[in-house]
This record gives C-alpha cells, sequence and structure tokens, in this order.
C-alpha cells in the first residue's frame, strides 16, 4: 500500500494504519508460507476496519491533522508545493471515506470538488476562510498552472455561478482577490452539490459570497432534504423564506437583527427549530414574539437583552419549552429583563451567562426547579438546586414510608 502514500505520512502514527502489510516484508523472512499468508489476510483485515474510520472525520484545523499533512514543514516554495501534491494524493486516494469534513483550506476543497469521490458527506463546515489565509494552495495563484490545476478548471468549468454585478460594486476588493474567492466559492458549492444527503453545512465567509445570487444559494438549500444543521455566516438571506424551504432544519445562527426580527411578514410557526442563535442584542419582548413563531425551541443563544422593562413586557404569561438558554452578556441595567425571560422557562436545565445578577439569581431558584447547570463567572453555583430536588425526594421518601 505505501508505495503510493506521501513520504511525509511515514514519521506519524498513520503510517502505521496505512502501512501494516508492509510489515510482512521485515519479518516474513523469518515465518512459514502458511503463517505469512495469515499474517498478510490479518494486516488486509486490519486495514480495511481501521482506514475508513481513520478518514471518516477530518478537521485541518487540529494539531493530528496538521502533523498528518505536515503543514508545519513549510519552509519555503518547494517544499510548500511537494506537501500541497502530497494532500492532493492523499484525499485523491482517501476522500471517499469523508463523512466530517471542517477544513480552511482551498487545496482540500479543491480536490474533493474534482475528483468526485467525495459524495457521502454528513457535515460540510468551511466557515472563516479569510483573504490570504485560504491554506496550502500556492500552485493555483500563480501562472504557468500544473496539469493537476488545469484539470481542476475543467472540472468546474461545468458548474456555473449566477454573480451579482450590482452587489459586486458595493464594496472595496482588489480584482485577484475576487477571482481568488470566486474560485474557493466554486469548489464549495460544486461540493455541495456532490452530496445531497448533508446533515450540516456552514458556509465561507467570503466577501465574494455578497455577489452571489441569493435565489442560487436558496435553491442549493432547498434541494438538501436532510438539512438540520445550517450556519450561514456573512451570506443575509431572508430567514422567513429559508425556514419556509427547510422544514426539517433544528439549528440555525442568525448574525443580523434585520435578517429575522425586522423582516418578519408571516403568522407561520416553524415547529422543527430545535436551536436558535441570535448573535446581537434583542429587546426581550422580541425574544417572546420570536419564541411564539418557533415553539419546539429548546436552546437559545442570544447577545443580549436589551430595551423594555418588565412592566412593559408582562403582557400574558408564558411557559416556553426552553431548557437550555446562553446570554452572551448581562449589563446591571439588564438583570430584570433577564430574569424576567428566566421566569418564564420552568424546564429550564442549563443556564450560562457573564454574570448571575441578584434578580436573576431569585428567577432561576424560584422558576427553574431542574437546572442542572450554571456557567457564569459570578460564585453561584448549581449545587443548591441539586440539594433541594434531593431533599424533596427524601422527604416524598420519607412521607410514604
Amino acid at each position: 500500500m505505501s508505495e503510493h502514500n506521501p513520504a511525509f505520512i511515514n514519521t506519524t502514527a498513520t503510517s502505521t494504519v496505512l502501512g501494516l502489510p508492509e510489515l510482512m516484508q521485515l519479518i516474513g523472512q523469518h515465518l512459514s508460507l502458511s503463517d505469512l499468508f495469515s499474517g498478510v489476510q490479518v494486516c488486509s483485515t486490519w486495514n480495511n476496519f481501521l482506514i475508513p474510520l481513520l478518514w471518516q472525520t477530518i478537521d485541518t484545523s487540529r494539531k493530528g491533522w496538521l502533523r498528518i499533512f505536515n503543514v508545519h514543514g513549510m519552509k519555503d516554495r518547494a517544499s510548500r508545493e511537494a506537501i500541497e501534491q502530497s494532500v492532493r494524493l492523499t484525499l485523491a486516494k482517501h476522500g471517499h471515506h469523508i463523512r466530517h469534513l471542517t477544513t480552511r483550506w482551498r487545496v482540500v476543497l479543491d480536490t474533493l470538488s474534482v475528483n468526485g469521490e467525495c459524495t457521502k458527506l454528513c457535515s460540510l463546515v468551511v466557515g472563516d476562510i479569510k483573504g490570504a489565509n485560504l491554506g496550502p494552495s500556492f500552485t493555483a495563484d500563480t501562472a504557468g498552472t500544473t496539469t493537476a490545476i488545469s484539470t481542476t478548471t475543467t472540472a468546474l468549468a461545468n458548474v456555473r455561478l449566477p454573480w451579482s454585478t450590482s452587489e459586486s460594486n458595493s464594496y472595496d476588493s482588489s480584482p485577484a482577490k475576487v477571482m481568488r474567492e470566486r474560485r474557493v466559492i466554486k469548489q464549495f458549492w460544486t461540493l455541495v452539490l456532490q452530496n445531497p444527503g448533508l446533515v450540516r453545512l456552514c458556509l465561507p465567509s467570503l466577501e465574494t459570497m455578497k455577489t452571489l445570487s441569493k435565489d442560487f444559494i436558496l435553491d442549493i438549500l432547498k434541494s438538501l432534504e436532510h438539512l438540520r444543521d445550517l450556519d450561514l455566516k456573512g451570506t443575509r438571506l431572508n430567514m422567513w423564506a429559508l425556514l419556509s424551504s427547510l422544514p426539517k432544519l433544528e439549528r440555525l445562527p442568525v448574525y443580523h437583527r434585520d435578517d429575522l426580527v425586522s423582516s418578519r411578514n408571516t403568522e407561520e410557526r416553524y415547529t422543527g427549530l430545535r436551536s436558535l442563535n441570535l448573535v446581537f442584542y434583542v429587546q426581550l419582548s422580541d425574544v417572546f414574539k420570536l419564541l411564539e413563531y418557533f415553539p419546539g425551541v429548546e436552546e437559545l443563544r442570544i447577545g443580549g437583552v436589551a430595551g423594555l422593562g418588565m412592566k412593559e413586557v408582562t403582557v400574558k404569561e408564558r411557559e416556553l419549552s426552553l431548557k437550555a438558554l446562553h446570554v452572551h452578556h448581562v449589563a446591571h441595567y439588564e438583570d430584570k429583563n433577564v430574569a424576567l425571560l428566566v421566569s418564564q422557562c420552568p424546564r429550564l436545565v442549563h443556564f450560562r451567562t457573564s454574570e448571575v445578577l441578584r434578580a436573576t439569581r431569585q428567577a432561576l431558584w424560584e422558576t427553574c426547579y431542574l437546572l442542572e447547570t450554571l456557567e457564569s463567572v459570578s460564585s453561584v453555583y448549581v449545587s443548591a438546586w441539586r440539594q433541594r430536588r434531593s431533599d424533596d425526594a427524601r422527604r416524598r421518601q420519607e412521607g410514604s414510608a
């Protein structure tokens, strides 16, 4: 097996898995023919079992994969190109095993979007790819492209993306950067189209994504029937149209207030959503209104609670289905608003915030009997809630005796 493997892998633990049959070359002369045959069979079975497991999940930001791909050895251009070629060869050989891919490297997207073998992805997370940090793909940005790059260009030509010229003029970016980012975006969507079974998807965080047709993006997302977890990053879509198109969607972060709070023009309820992340300050009244549209939400994350006080919000009694609540930041003057939100969450099990202030702590104690975890910089310990449940259980047991 190892004659096709990149040499740099031989210094890692991965080579033990990929090269086991070659161990027989070292000890074969000391074995009988029957023992040699049995040894080869065992090694082959070992490889057939472990190789798919090894390549099932790839996260190129983790130290293990950085070591496997020997990224720390990129000291000069020659070594970088050699490493890139090794990455391409490795992914071409084992890419069909990948089920979960997290990467910021252009060379990974490039290779997997071209060979057509990576078709069983469950999750694809690209996220924060930034201009000069598009990964160890160096030959793609130079003149005199290699055969591999030419092949890539030909394959990608089959996917045509509708770019908006009006959006292109709304931000300042060099033509070279736009071309690089467009290429990455094309590779990304090519890979998405190869994997209609995606369950989790995180879009690239690139400026040029703003110039891609919103209808095109929405149409592709609609085609992903199994999608449950979607992160749009900087891409802005009509959230209500998106939610209507993806009734099975369970997790959704929202980065801009206007995309969800101010653009509401429907009375439809979306019962499938389980986790909602509002990455901004939001008025408490808007929190309650949104949760009426998402009655199935069990986990809510918000940047902070701003605006209205208790008397202006307590219009009717509510009992929210929230089991987990994370308020990123709480100022002292927002304590009562957070407390009011907590007081509507009797099923709350997990609560996390920057600081548990007086009113919030009281609301947690009076309302959230089932609280299991409490994370903050404050010295408030969840052991009091556990002790109360334990004491109540003991009293019930004594009463029934």
